[in-house]
């Protein structure tokens, strides 16, 4: 092939992109076909506490589901220290979506995760592709699309790295997706499959509601039941009781570990002031802010497209916990507004540098995502808000009617 023709690079080159993301991400596979074992376990970021979660379920112990000796003692295999483990903090719903992947070896698990994720990815742009207006996408429209959320920090480490970031994305396009079709029930269980990220899935529901989409919420509601129903059996019917008593004591300890990693309001300022009553007068007000001016952007507009990227990059801040791998959700999204507003693509080319600000996280103590996620709700949050600019017309146009 003439590599001077035209377009060439502009397919090969996000296509090389997402084969080289989805051979990585067979790594684990390939490591225990060959008999490497032992690699192949100690890779993972998070997947072994999905796995291990998953695993306990599968043996009948799903009572244990949140003891943190049973989950260490799951997770010894993945970690080279014996006291290290990542503790399982999910609802009981989505420690058995994952008893099936458990069957697996571990490397097969972690490279189906993988794959999946990035299945995930190529998804949720597809479905966010119409925001675009560009018309039929094709493949390579998608890919393009995928191979620039790849080159994100948050996105390629969540892909590789056993997180779910990429599920969430596209289950929230859904939500859209599917409210601006007018398919309620769609749109209501698509809602409902988020609340295996409570702390997102709630807020998506409550969002609907805001949107006045009642049926889609009530949906939503159902789904929730039926998602709480399928633990009572293991659990008893007060299991969201216990659940949230772990899921306490897990939070605490999380941002005292992991605050450099917060993006969530109450998470990130613990991180950089501590503990206290101003702290805590600061996550107040901008939380109440936050979700006070989101709640009037959904209220006015409803679920359109031009409020997706408000509301991704707000249920972020106000939920009570979000990780710096979360902030792809509103990277995502906030490119897509930057797509309908007509604003310059270097835009995007910006959100994609400043994603990899992360890296100073550690030395920082903070999250830096943690701003740019704040800078980008702020920047549409004023422009869904401005009022329309009134343009003159001379009477007897259709805005300035002759009189009689």
């Amino acid at each position: 092939m003439d590599l001077t023709q035209r377009g060439f690079l502009a397919r090969a080159v996000p296509r090389g992109v997402v084969v080289v993301v989805a051979i990585a991400a067979c790594v684990p596979l390939m490591l225990s076909l060959a008999g490497r074992q032992d690699v192949a376990d100690a890779s993972g970021g998070d997947f072994p506490s999905f796995y291990a979660a998953g695993s306990i379920v599968l043996d009948g112990r799903i009572d244990e589901l949140y003891d943190a000796e049973v989950q260490r003692a799951y997770q010894a295999d993945f970690h080279d220290h014996p006291d290290e483990f990542l503790y399982f903090a999910y609802p009981p719903f989505t420690a058995i979506a994952y008893a099936p992947l458990a069957a697996l070896p571990y490397g097969a698990a972690f490279a189906v995760q993988s794959l999946a994720a990035l299945a995930a990815l190529i998804a949720a742009l597809w479905m966010l592709w119409p925001t675009s207006r560009l018309g039929n996408p094709g493949i390579d429209g998608v890919l393009a699309a995928t191979a620039l959320g790849l080159v994100t920090y948050p996105i390629v480490v969540a892909v590789l790295g056993g997180q779910n970031t990429t599920f969430t994305l596209l289950l929230a396009a859904m939500v859209w997706r599917f409210a601006e079709r007018r398919l309620f029930v769609a749109t209501g269980l698509a809602a409902a499959a988020m609340l295996y990220k409570p702390q997102f899935g709630l807020i998506v529901i409550g969002f609907l509601v805001v949107a006045r989409r009642w049926r889609a919420a009530a949906v939503a509601v159902a789904g929730g039941m039926v998602l709480y129903a399928s633990a009572v059996i293991g659990l008893g019917p007060d299991w969201p009781s216990s659940w949230w008593n772990h899921i306490t004591w897990f939070g605490a300890s999380n941002t005292d570990v992991n605050g450099h990693l917060m993006v969530n309001i109450s998470g990130w300022i613990t991180a950089v002031f501590g503990d206290g009553p101003v702290p805590t007068g600061l996550v107040v007000v901008a939380t109440l802010a936050v979700a006070g001016l989101t709640v009037l952007v959904l209220f006015r507009r409803g679920v359109q497209w031009l409020a997706f990227g408000t509301a991704m990059a707000a249920m972020l801040l106000i939920a009570p916990s979000a990780l710096a791998y979360d902030a792809g959700i509103a990277l995502v999204a906030g490119a897509v507004f930057i797509v309908i507003s007509g604003a310059s693509p270097v835009s995007i080319g910006v959100l994609v540098v400043a994603s990899w600000s992360q890296l100073a996280s550690r030395s920082l103590g903070w999250s830096p995502l943690f701003v740019v996620i704040l800078l980008l709700w702020m920047d549409q949050i004023v422009a869904l808000l401005r009022p329309p600019v009134s343009v003159s017309q001379a009477p007897g146009t259709i805005a300035a009617p002759a009189d009689g």
